[in-house]
């Protein structure tokens, strides 16, 4: 009944819901080959569009080495928002009747996010492992941790975001078409493209606020 659901402690509805979520996503395969079959390929040609051993020796063209890290920070973002951004619109009418019989909307949301990091973690590790495969860096293991630990925190962050977008928009393809609205400011003002020490101050406002230019900055 509703009283009884809505009775239910946060805890347990969450673990139901996620539960639930991560089972149904499991079984939907064809997503789930998009979903990390994409990374990859990304992975093996972010790699190759720079000459080899171009983290091994960083001194000697350090501008690509930038070139390259920034690029790895661009598809954490699209990776995070295109994971994310579908979930709430493709299911605005369950999410309705579900919240009309008791469910939480904060366990409903907890469980999303719950599920996209785990998802993210394993998106990253792909991209990180095999991008460094390709061009070993010169440091220690250390540097291969922090580096993937800067792109995990920018994809749930992109998550987030996506989650965000997915809330308002009324329709899954309203919610695509959001997605290059929100990546074109990330790349712009993550002071790759101009340096941050070169933007205006107004640019330099707008740059404070974009997640891509704490990354890039780490």
């Amino acid at each position: 009944s509703m009283n009884a659901t809505s009775r239910q402690p946060f805890i347990r509805q969450w673990a139901a819901l996620t539960s639930r979520y991560g089972r149904n996503l499991i079984r939907d395969r064809k997503t789930m080959a998009v979903l990390i079959g994409q990374v990859p390929v990304m992975a093996v040609l972010i790699a190759f569009l720079f000459p080899g051993d171009l983290l091994a020796l960083p001194d000697e063209e350090p501008g690509k080495s930038a070139q390259f890290v920034f690029i790895l920070v661009t598809a954490s973002i699209w990776l995070g928002l295109i994971t994310s951004c579908r979930e709430i619109a493709s299911e605005r009418e369950i999410v309705v009747r579900e919240l009309s019989v008791g469910i939480r909307l904060d366990a409903y949301l907890a469980a999303k996010v719950a599920i996209l990091f785990v998802l993210s973690a394993v998106q990253i590790g792909l991209l990180t492992g095999i991008a460094l495969s390709l061009q070993p860096t010169h440091g220690s293991a250390s540097t291969t941790l922090q580096l993937y630990l800067v792109l995990l925190a920018t994809a749930w962050a992109s998550v987030s975001l996506g989650l965000a977008i997915s809330t308002l928009a009324k329709s899954v393809d309203q919610a695509t078409s959001f997605v290059p609205l929100v990546l074109i400011p990330q790349l712009f003002f993550a002071g790759a493209i101009i340096p941050v020490a070169k933007m205006s101050a107004v640019t330099k406002a707008i740059a404070a606020l974009v997640f891509a230019r704490w990354s890039f900055a780490e």
